[in-house]
This record gives structure tokens, sequence and C-alpha cells, in this order.
């Protein structure tokens, strides 16, 4: 597999995620130190998951798409993984599909095949229907 060049492999990131890159994040050269100064950040501010596009969550998924093999990305990840499960089960609980399914994409997106995801999804069905769910999912898909 051919190696991006840095920019490249933030500007996927970006697009990936859905959130454009500011000036800073473009212009920085510590590879995922930006992202996860902001995962920080929202960490502290108590945004693991929302607002959508700024959270810490996507942050941290965005500095794994500049440095995979980064081992602080992969200590956030698994420090995030818990208040995600917790995220996505409240949002079940309020019945509101559409932000379920956002933040169970996100956890896909940071561990795939999970099974905490998946029963997330079974769950999600259960309580507001499989129609529901894929009206959702292609609401959150738009």
């Amino acid at each position: 597999m051919t190696a991006f060049p840095r920019t490249a492999q933030r500007l996927l990131a970006a697009l990936l995620l859905g959130f454009a890159l500011t000036g800073a994040a473009a212009a920085d050269t510590n590879g995922a130190s930006t992202y996860l100064s902001r995962a920080n950040a929202a960490f502290a501010a108590d945004r693991m998951v929302a607002p959508a596009g700024d959270n810490a969550l996507e942050w941290t998924l965005a500095a794994r798409a500049v440095e995979p093999e980064s081992e602080r990305v992969r200590e956030g990840l698994n420090d995030l993984y818990p208040l995600v499960v917790v995220a996505i089960d409240r949002e079940i609980a309020r019945g509101n599909a559409a932000e379920a399914l956002r933040v169970i994409a996100l956890l896909e997106a940071a561990i795939p095949n999970s099974l905490a995801a998946r029963q997330a999804r079974a769950k999600l069905e259960a309580r507001v229907g499989r129609a529901a769910v894929q009206v959702a999912s292609l609401d959150t898909a738009r």
C-alpha cells in the first residue's frame, strides 16, 4: 500500500469524519498532537460524543487516521470506550434513534466488529423498531 503524505491523510480523515480542517490542524507538523489536544479539551469539557464534529471520540479518531499505530491514540480510545457505550444507551433510552446511530457508527469506526455496537443496534431496534432504525440510518447518512 502506498503511504499518503501527512496532509493527504489529514484531509482524508477530516472528510471521513465530516468536519473541515482548520488552518492550525492543516499546518500541524506534530502528527496527531493537534487532534489529541482537541480530544483532551473535549474530554475535559464532557463532550465525549457530542456535538457532532467537535467531541473527544471524533478528534481521537482523526488522530488515529493520521497516526494509526500511536499508543496515545489507542489509550484514548480505550478510555473513551465505556463512556461511548453509556452515551449510546442514554440515546436509546431517550428514543433518539438518529443520535444513537451516529454514535454507534463512531464506535464501529473506533472498534470494527464491536460486540457492543451490534448489541446497541439490536437494543435500538427493540426500542424503536427496525423500520425506525432504517429511516434514521438514511437520515444519518445524508
